[in-house]
Formats: structure tokens, C-alpha cells, sequence
């Protein structure tokens, strides 16, 4: 469900509502065919989906389901879709047009964000397209597409950091290659809390896991899919594993 108040959500319908023609039910000039259309090009679902039609069947009360109970990522791009489509083509008064803005910036706060920090980067180019790929993919909640490109953004960093510290990676799998960079920090000292070695250490065993679930979960292969929630579920970890090691001052290790 999104974070959407209430409120919000009857001044985006308003809105809407405004200069909408052809009177209740309708949602501006879009007919079935070119509102689905909008819809999955803009975050990748079927606005026909029964879960849309709860309250109604028009094209109105499925986009008030939409923006209600899905999630704020793809509520996010949505409005951003609206927000451009209506100001090209007049169906948004100016008044409206900054409060929407407004309305998605403020969405936006809960979206998972990925850092990039440039000072790692091995190949600032390939990385960001990574980064690119990983964003869409998670916005519109593909995370077993996400899995993938996770994995291998990883691996780029991995490379990054071991050459900026001069020193040679001597695995070729995630978990043995985050090992001999937790080892490297230990020595060094980078942390004085205890916790966060044992957080990294059990993301050791975690990226043995993680090897296995991008080779044989995602659609990296012929393989069965890893069920969404889960799927989520991991990405986000390693969402949040990528942005800590981003941080981490690696000018301060000396081998």
C-alpha cells in the first residue's frame, strides 16, 4: 500500500476530474486500450488486473485502487507519467502541476535508493547503466530481474575497491571475496563496534546464498524463479549492503 494520505489521493482525482470531458468514470482522453497502454509502460502492470477493479471497473475508480494499494515506488511512476502527460497536453492548470510535484517529491522519501559513490568505481560508465537497470527494475518492483544485475553490480565494486587499496582479489565467489574484505577491515580497524563485524561476517555466509539464488533462482538462467516476496526481500539487503560499503573511507586501509 502506498503512503499516499488520503488526502492527496482526492486531490490527484481532482485533478484529474478537472478536465476530464467525457464526465465521471473517465480519465481524461484515455479509452481502455490507451490507458493500459499508459499504465504498463509507465511501471509494468496491467491496469485490467482484478486487484484494480475492487471498487469499480471505470478507468477513474481503477486508478484511485491503483495509487491507494500499490506500492510507493510504482505509485511514484505513475504520477510522474501524469504529471507529464497532463502538462503537455493542458489537462493539468498550473496550481495543480506544482502541488503534484509536491505530492511525488514527497512520495519519494520512501523509495529505496541506491548510492553510487565515484570514487570506487572501477568503470564509472558500465556502473551506472547498472545502477539504471537496477532502479527500474526494483521502481517497478521486478526484483527477480533486479537479482541479477545486483550480483554482478557487486562484483564491479568488489573490483573497484580492491584497486584502490592495491591488492589482488583471490576468489572468484561473492562470499569468499566479501571474506577477504572483512578480514582486510578487522585488521585495519575500520570499525570499533563489534556488531558490525558480526553483521558483516554473517553477510559472508549470506553472499554464499546469494551466489547460488542469481545462478539458479533468477532469470540469469532456465531456472525456477525465486518467489517475489523473497526475492524483495533480498534485494533490499543487498540494496543496503552495496550503500554501506559505498561509505566505508577506504584511503584509511594500508596493506
Amino acid at each position: 500500500m502506498s503512503d499516499l494520505k488520503p488526502a492527496d489521493i482526492q486531490e490527484i482525482m481532482r485533478y484529474i476530474r478537472k478536465k476530464t470531458k467525457k464526465g465521471p468514470g473517465y480519465v481524461w482522453d484515455f479509452n481502455d486500450l490507451t490507458f493500459r497502454e499508459f499504465v504498463n509502460g509507465a511501471t509494468g502492470c496491467n491496469i485490467d488486473d482484478k486487484k484494480y477493479k475492487s471498487n469499480g471497473t471505470s478507468k477513474e475508480k481503477r486508478l484511485r485502487e491503483f495509487i491507494t494499494i500499490e506500492e510507493n515506488s510504482k505509485v511514484n511512476l505513475l504520477l510522474e507519467e501524469f504529471l507529464d502527460y497532463g502538462t503537455r497536453r493542458n489537462f493539468l492548470l498550473n496550481s495543480h502541476i506544482k502541488s503534484m510535484k509536491k505530492i511525488i517529491n514527497d512520495l519519494k522519501k520512501y523509495e529505496k535508493n541506491i548510492e553510487i559513490n565515484e570514487s570506487t568505481i572501477k568503470n564509472k560508465t558500465e556502473e551506472r547503466i547498472l545502477l539504471k537497470e537496477i532502479k527500474d527494475k526494483i521502481s517497478k518492483g521486478q526484483y527477480e530481474f533486479a537479482i541479477d544485475r545486483l550480483h554482478t553490480l557487486l562484483k564491479y565494486k568488489y573490483e573497484a575497491i580492491f584497486k584502490s587499496i592495491n591488492k589482488e582479489i583471490k576468489g572468484e565467489t561473492l562470499d569468499t571475496i566479501s571474506g577477504e574484505l572483512n578480514n582486510i577491515l578487522r585488521v585495519n580497524n575500520i570499525f570499533k563496534e563489534s556488531t558490525t563485524f558480526s553483521i558483516l561476517s554473517a553477510t559472508k555466509k549470506i553472499m554464499k546464498d546469494f551466489d547460488d539464488a542469481r545462478n539458479h533462482k533468477t532469470y540469469a538462467h532456465a531456472n525456477t524463479i525465486m518467489k517475489k516476496n523473497e526475492a524483495e526481500f533480498l534485494c533490499t539487503y543487498m540494496v543496503y549492503y552495496y550503500n554501506f560499503i559505498c561509505k566505508i573511507d577506504f584511503k584509511k586501509i594500508k596493506i
